[in-house]
């Protein structure tokens, strides 16, 4: 069943079998970070699919623009296509509505050299709180939160 748009945009719970549909159409973005970070993306979106309050997400064209999910600890997680990219304004509207409410922290990391990802944090009210090396891979991370203060 899909929620009522949201500037354009619908979504409904995600399953694990959205996840291939959403992996073959990632952003060069997302695919590079999972790479550089050593990770298989089918692999991570569905873990993350199963253990978090996860959904996919439709265009205005009702084609597939991304999984998102909130773990239980306030971790979230976006993968986005390309689909998410045709509509800018509307996805950074959205991308704001998701994320307002929905835990009293939200927080993750992303690479530092997604620069796009790190403005689009930044657009929907995201701050940067720190910056990590990963010894392992040797990468840097940009670590952010949000908190939500009439979140219940």
């Amino acid at each position: 069943m899909m929620s009522n748009s949201t500037h354009g945009f619908t979504m409904r719970k995600a399953t694990i079998h959205d996840v291939p549909v959403i992996a073959k159409n990632l952003l060069t973005e997302g695919l590079q970070d999972f790479r550089r970070a050593g990770v298989d993306p089918v692999l991570q979106m569905t873990l993350d699919t199963l253990i978090s309050d996860s959904y996919i997400l439709f265009s205005p064209r009702d084609i597939p623009a991304g999984l998102v999910g909130v773990r239980e600890d306030g971790c979230i997680w976006m993968n986005m296509t390309h689909e998410a990219r045709k509509y800018p304004k509307n996805f950074i509207r959205w991308a704001k509505e998701f994320v307002t409410n929905r835990k009293p922290l939200l927080w993750n990391e992303v690479d530092i050299q997604n620069n796009n990802l790190r403005k689009f944090l930044r657009l929907i009210g995201f701050k940067i709180i720190n910056v990590t090396l990963c010894y392992t891979r040797n990468i840097y991370y940009v670590e952010f939160a949000m908190i939500n203060y009439d979140a219940t």
